[in-house]
């Protein structure tokens, strides 16, 4: 079959990986999504650094890493290591804020309503989220009242978890009560009753883990009953020495 004149076939552009990006057609293609990724990237990196969108942004800089080396694949450039590396420090950023999830994405009304129906699994509920209720129910209720409250919920929640043994009164009660005396310290210096945030920064300790704080007020062994965890007990680490002069 005679091929015939090869003018009458105009060439196609060359959309392969060339070292210029202002060659025939796909230059002005390949500049355009330069640029639109350039704009992109720099919006989902202005979300990542900051604090209540840092999640959405993080999401968003995966999404555009895993556009461009499919662009990248797509033009025969396999030369995808960065992208590989930023995507997986991106990663890796996102996972250790796992347990900052309810705080970063929930008003203070919507993560006590969302707490009192035990609409979120147990395993999202981490130690900084029980302090963070703990503090919006000792501000919102008097001391009893928020406790009772508190107290319904977490078991609630256990319950709905088909855990209901991780509720342990001893240590809830004993954080309610050191996030009160502390919340009444700070408003009667103040004048005001402090911010979440406020309190937070002021209170490292109790964000730390029942056992970093705790164990100042109480011997290992006492925690660690069965008793403990059914019944509130009074704080026995300075009653050591009573005991033991009594040989108790």
């Amino acid at each position: 079959m005679e091929r015939g004149n090869e003018s009458e076939y105009p060439a196609k552009p060359d959309c392969g990986p060339a070292p210029a990006l202002d060659r025939g057609a796909c230059s002005s293609v390949g500049i355009l999504s330069i640029r639109q990724f350039g704009g992109a990237e720099i919006v989902a990196v202005i979300f990542f650094l900051v604090p209540k969108l840092d999640r959405i942004g993080g999401y968003f800089l995966l999404a555009i890493f895993a556009v461009a080396a499919g662009l990248h694949v797509l033009h025969g450039q396999f030369e995808i290591g960065p992208l590989v590396v930023y995507g997986v420090s991106v990663w890796a950023c996102i996972g250790k804020r796992t347990n900052r999830t309810w705080e970063c994405f929930m008003t203070d009304d919507r993560f006590v309503a969302a707490f009192e129906a035990a609409s979120f699994r147990n395993e999202d509920f981490h130690h900084p989220d029980h302090v963070r209720l703990g503090f919006l129910y000792m501000c919102r209720f008097p001391g009893i009242e928020g406790m009772r409250r508190f107290c319904e919920g977490l078991k609630k929640l256990a319950a709905v978890s088909g855990k209901p043994s991780l509720y342990h009164e001893t240590i809830t009660w004993a954080f309610l009560l050191l996030i009160r005396e502390r919340l009444a310290r700070r408003s009667e210096h103040n004048g005001r009753m402090p911010t979440w945030d406020e309190f937070a920064t002021n209170n490292q300790d109790l964000l730390k883990g029942k056992d970093h704080v705790l164990k100042e007020y109480y011997v290992a062994g006492t925690l660690a009953s069965a008793f403990a965890r059914k019944t509130f007990v009074l704080p026995d680490r300075s009653l050591t020495p009573a005991k033991n002069e009594f040989g108790q």
